[in-house]
């Protein structure tokens, strides 16, 4: 399931892996809770279980970061581009609450990070 958004935004992939954790200045699991608080570890475990939800992270942590740096003085953005970053945001945000809403009725084994 890829958001039809995305894909018209998403000529070249922005920032992905280390690069965009650089960028937010921190880690995976620091952002993911700072997104959805309390949730990390949840994410993280559906994440390793299904490639297409990992992917829909990714997607997510991208577009984010995307949104949230405001272009450069002088550069022309296009009102519907960032429509478009907007849009696909909340696209991917509710995937990921469709997610972890799915799980509390259907719950699998995540480990606690405290034991």
């Amino acid at each position: 399931m890829r958001l039809i958004t995305f894909k018209k935004i998403s000529s070249g992939r922005m920032l992905i892996g280390q690069q965009l954790l650089n960028v937010l200045h921190m880690n995976e699991d620091e952002f993911f809770d700072a997104q959805f608080p309390n949730k990390a570890p949840l994410l993280r475990t559906l994440r390793t279980q299904d490639t297409e939800f990992d992917r829909i992270c990714l997607d997510y942590q991208e577009i984010f970061v995307a949104l949230s740096h405001s272009p450069p003085p002088g550069a022309t953005r296009q009102l519907r581009y960032l429509a478009d970053l907007a849009e696909t945001l909340s696209d991917l945000r509710s995937s990921i609450e469709t997610r972890i809403s799915e799980h509390q009725t259907t719950p699998i084994n995540v480990p606690n990070p405290e034991d």
